[in-house]
């Protein structure tokens, strides 16, 4: 008996090394269960080995290209409802452009309703052009919380100050209290019988409106100056002046035909209002920033790391086509055909013919005046639908190369999310076909501890 040493098993050197096999198995089984219940590798970074440098890498990466395809989708989005509003403006400009087409040739009384329609359609242009897709104005350019046109339901409606005169640049002179004011075309400033009235550098020309024998200028914080002719200096003015609106001045103008401007002078006068003439010029039917900002920005969207692409058009710009140029005067003496922008085009041109009346048609001593003013609008409003359709052109196909971009995007997604998944996820099949191994092995293990924690010496010796 001296060579036996009577200890407990659980002293017993290889039975810690199966307790510690155990747990270890255990720790296995725990981390088997947990990816076969989420199918994931690990619950964190440090438990994916080398995976996690390509989890790092590329979620950030997999994040981008989703937010890229999403503002895709809502830019198409958006320049689909663009298309369909310039389809129907598009359809408008060209049916008037057929009905002036006839105009010379039909009744005087049919004048007044082709007018009416005319007011109709301007009041329709001007509620597509504030056309909205989730909220957002599709011809806003970057402003695209505020409508590009703030009233369209009133753009033809002729208001209390309809008379009122502007000093437009371009406009010609007018007469009032025996003095005449015209815009000097070398300086810009106005004149007063012809003595030039200074400006101070704060003023613009083209915000100057002639009210109640008092010329009025504001200035770039939307000030309001009077100038006084007596002492020859600008002051500050106790109120504003009232103002026309775009179709009070376009129909003043249309209303002076033959007596006292030729067709000439009037398509000079309406050019003059529906172009841009910069901070608080003529009337503008669009909003503040559409009528202060020559070039509205466009808004844009974002594709990729560092680029973007132009997702829309604005209301009184051209902006994905050039602005357009003018092919020189459609009449004798006429200004040029084009504001530049086609949307003012048409804006003119639906006012101008809003504007006309049977009296003018009927009138055979201006029938070569309402001729040529005819024309004059036929030949712009011929241009603008043109542009429009180039515009529109243009939008389809940045459309087309965004839809492209997008499917290039998901491919890419695709390939990196494969990617991810090798590094992050786990093989489904195998990691249950080693959960059932590792159970067995469990169960063997706790059985094994049980049966030689109930192991003595004793059951080896022979009974006496």
């Amino acid at each position: 008996m001296s060579g036996i040493s009577m200890i407990g098993v659980t002293g017993f050197a290889p039975f810690g090394q199966l307790v510690a096999n155990t747990e270890a198995t255990h720790t296995r089984l725990n981390n088997l269960i947990n990816q076969a219940s989420t199918g994931l590798i690990a619950n964190n970074y440090a438990g994916l080995g080398s995976g996690a440098t390509v989890s790092l890498n590329l979620r950030p990466q997999l994040a981008n290209l989703q937010v890229w395809q999403s503002n895709i989708d809502t830019a198409t989005g958006r320049m689909s409802v663009a298309q369909s509003a310039l389809t129907q403006i598009q359809s408008i400009a060209s049916s008037f452009y057929a009905q002036l087409n006839n105009l010379q040739g039909v009744n005087a009384g049919a004048v007044d309703t082709i007018a009416a329609s005319a007011r109709d359609a301007l009041r329709q242009v001007a509620g597509l052009l504030d056309t909205q897709d989730g909220g957002v104005y599709v011809f806003a350019g970057q402003d695209t919380g505020n409508p590009p046109v703030p009233d369209p339901d009133h753009i033809a409606d002729i208001t209390a100050n309809a008379n009122i005169p502007y000093i437009t640049p371009g406009s010609g002179s007018f007469a009032a209290s025996s003095k005449t004011f015209t815009i000097d075309a070398m300086t810009g400033n106005p004149q007063e019988d012809g003595s030039s009235i200074p400006l101070p550098g704060n003023l613009r020309a083209a915000s100057l409106v002639y009210y109640g024998g008092t010329v009025y200028g504001q200035d770039s914080s939307s000030r309001w100056h009077s100038w006084d002719d007596t002492t020859g200096v600008w002051s500050t003015a106790a109120s504003a002046p009232p103002t026309p609106s775009f179709f009070d001045r376009i129909n003043t103008f249309v209303q002076n035909l033959g007596d006292p401007d030729t067709a000439a002078n009037v398509a000079k006068n309406t050019l003059g209002v529906a172009s841009f003439s910069g901070i608080m010029g003529p009337p503008s039917p669009f909003s503040g920033y559409l009528s202060t900002t020559a070039a509205p920005a466009l808004p844009t969207v974002q594709i990729g790391q560092n680029e973007t692409e132009p997702a829309g058009i604005s209301a009184s710009a051209n902006g994905l086509i050039p602005t357009g140029v003018s092919t020189g005067p459609a009449i004798p003496g006429g200004p040029p055909t084009t504001t530049g922008s086609y949307m003012r085009d048409v804006l003119r041109a639906l006012a101008t013919i809003g504007s006309l009346t049977s009296a003018q048609a009927s009138n055979t001593a201006i029938s070569s005046d309402f001729k040529n003013l005819v024309q004059d609008t036929r030949i712009s409003l011929s241009n603008a639908v043109t542009a429009m359709a180039q515009d529109a052109g243009v939008l389809g196909n940045v459309q087309a190369s965004l839809t492209a971009t997008q499917s290039r995007l998901a491919d890419t997604q695709t390939a990196m999310t494969s990617q991810v998944s090798s590094a992050e996820e786990v093989d489904m099949a195998a990691t249950l076909s080693q959960l059932s191994l590792v159970q067995t092995q469990m169960q063997a293990s706790y059985q094994l501890i049980a049966t030689l924690n109930g192991l003595s010496l004793a059951k080896f010796l022979p009974a006496t």
